[in-house]
């Protein structure tokens, strides 16, 4: 072997140990982006877990809220409504025959009605 070629092989070797320095930091910095990537996706299964529950969560709160609007509506559907209003109307017809049923007897009896109590309220007719 003549001194051209064991120049030559001391280059490679100069050549290939730098090489495998800069893969070496090639490697390092992936395995820190893979560590930080894993990181990441860590935090956002746990984000996600958190915006789940706290989904189910409001679901649970609107169907509350939903249940206890139809309840103070009193019905759920458009003929329920009606059926509920016309008996509403009924009871009220009721008392009101109740309530004149009560002053012909308090006039018989000789009382005297006061003049505001005399008077029917005003009903919303727009049912």
């Amino acid at each position: 072997m003549d001194i051209e070629s064991g120049a030559k092989i001391m280059i490679y070797e100069e050549e290939k140990e730098s090489l495998d320095a800069r893969i070496a930091q090639v490697e390092y910095k992936c395995q820190q982006d893979i560590d930080r990537m894993k990181e990441a996706l860590k935090e956002a299964t746990q984000s996600r877990e958190v915006m789940r529950l706290e989904k189910n969560e409001f679901e649970k709160q609107r169907e509350a809220a939903m249940q206890q609007l139809a309840e103070s509506n009193g019905h759920l559907n458009h003929s329920q409504k009606i059926h509920h209003l016309e008996k509403v109307k009924n009871e009220i017809t009721v008392l009101k025959n109740e309530n004149a049923r009560l002053k012909s007897f308090m006039k018989a009896k000789g009382f005297q009605i006061p003049e505001k109590e005399n008077q029917e309220p005003k009903m919303n007719t727009r049912w």
